[in-house]
C-alpha cells in the first residue's frame, strides 16, 4: 500500500503523461517543414508540407532526399526555372501525396 498520497499523485501523474506519449501521433515526433514561395536549399525532412505555390528560381537548386514524404495541401505547384534533383533510391523513396486528387492546369 502507498505511504501517503503524494506518493499517489506522482503514480496518477506518470501513467496519464506515459498514456498520454504512447497514444500521440508520431508526426508529433517528426521533424516537419513547411514550404511556401521561393524554395532552395535541401528538403531533408519526414514531411514537407507545401502551403503555397512554391517556386525554385533560375539559378537555384532545390534537393529532395531519399524518404522526404512531400505533402501538397491544396491546389498548388512547384515551378521550376533551376535546378529540382529528387533523390530518392528504390529502397528509400521520396513520396508525393496531396489532399485533392486529379490535375489541374497551372499557368
Amino acid at each position: 500500500m502507498l505511504k501517503n498520497q503524494s506518493q499517489m499523485k506522482t503514480i496518477r501523474l506518470f501513467l496519464i503523461l506515459l498514456l498520454a506519449f504512447h497514444s500521440a501521433p508520431f508526426e508529433l515526433l517528426a521533424q516537419n517543414h513547411y514550404a511556401c514561395g521561393e524554395q532552395t536549399g535541401t528538403w531533408q525532412y519526414d514531411t514537407v508540407f507545401v502551403n503555397c505555390n512554391v517556386l525554385v528560381p533560375q539559378g537555384g537548386l532545390l534537393q529532395i532526399m531519399p524518404g522526404t514524404k512531400v505533402v501538397f495541401t491544396g491546389h498548388y505547384a512547384i515551378e521550376v526555372q533551376g535546378n529540382l534533383k529528387a533523390l530518392g533510391t528504390a529502397s528509400d523513396s521520396i513520396f508525393h501525396r496531396g489532399r485533392y486528387l486529379g490535375f489541374w492546369e497551372y499557368s
